[in-house]
């Protein structure tokens, strides 16, 4: 019959024989680890102490490397403008009592916590309106208050779309590095929570290229999960995106409660 570690360890005594076998798995020096008897347990068979304490700890490590590939998954997966925007939270967002400021936190609170307590709900979000008002930082709180909050953990990412159009361009013209449409897709799939931040950036308030509209609409199609942050209004996206209309479709799409609108607010960056 098999014993436990714990077990095991108040059996060791005047009953443990050590033998001069040492365990096939721990045996390079001087960290062998000989097998050892201990009478009436285990059926007599030999074992190695350190090979049984492994095994009942090797649970606990999965669970604990699950949980830390899925926290820091936003960290290390990421595209962030600036170093500091992976901690904006909503404590650190300043907004006056009775502002609008205040009031679009709340509403984004809310949001965050429909996505924690519905991990399995698909429904994207679209904040929207005025330069400096504070999306990205919101956007990026609701990513956080996830992390914190979900469990089990679920993975968040971060994606500028600026800087990721031209981190692909720059694979394309290279060959160099990871970004390829395949990597990206595969990115944005394996998220359960995605920010596509500053979307229309890229394009220089231009129509958008084909390929960036491709690039867009295959993200929105392999998470349905996606926080969108822009200064566009609805029908300056569609005249954005007007070759793949289905883009502004795909982004709007289950976010008939969770658009949150920026206009008329001022720009947080001047006010520094």
């Amino acid at each position: 019959m098999a014993i436990s570690y714990k077990k095991l360890i108040s059996q060791v005594g005047s009953k443990t024989h050590v033998l001069q076998q040492v365990c096939p798995v721990h045996c390079k020096h001087p960290y062998q680890q000989y097998l050892m008897l201990i009478d009436g347990f285990n059926a007599g068979q030999p074992f190695c102490i350190k090979c049984m304490q492994e095994k009942e700890l090797k649970p606990i490590a999965e669970k604990v490397k699950f949980e830390y590939s899925n926290r820091n998954y936003l960290k290390h997966h990421s595209l962030f403008n600036r170093r500091e925007e992976h901690n904006y939270t909503f404590d650190n967002f300043k907004a006056q009592s009775g502002s609008k400021e205040i009031a679009v936190k709340e509403v984004a609170h809310a949001i965050a916590a429909e996505y924690f307590r519905n991990p399995d709900k698909q429904f994207n979000t679209m904040l929207m309106g005025c330069v400096g008002a504070g999306k990205t930082h919101l956007a990026v709180a609701i990513l956080n208050a996830v992390n914190d909050h979900i469990n089990p953990p679920q993975k968040c990412l971060f994606l500028s779309v600026d800087k990721l159009i031209d981190k692909m361009r720059n694979y394309f013209a290279t060959k160099v590095g990871k970004w390829s449409p395949e990597y990206v897709n595969e990115l944005a799939k394996q998220a359960n929570l995605v920010v596509l931040d500053d979307l229309g950036a890229e394009t220089g308030n231009k129509e958008a290229t084909d390929f960036v509209q491709r690039t867009l609409f295959n993200i929105y199609e392999s998470n349905q999960r996606v926080i969108t942050t822009t200064n566009l209004n609805k029908e300056e996206l569609l005249a954005t995106y007007q070759d793949h209309g289905r883009v502004v479709s795909r982004m709007f799409e289950g976010s008939a409660n969770s658009v949150i609108n920026f206009e008329n607010m001022k720009d947080k960056r001047l006010l520094k």
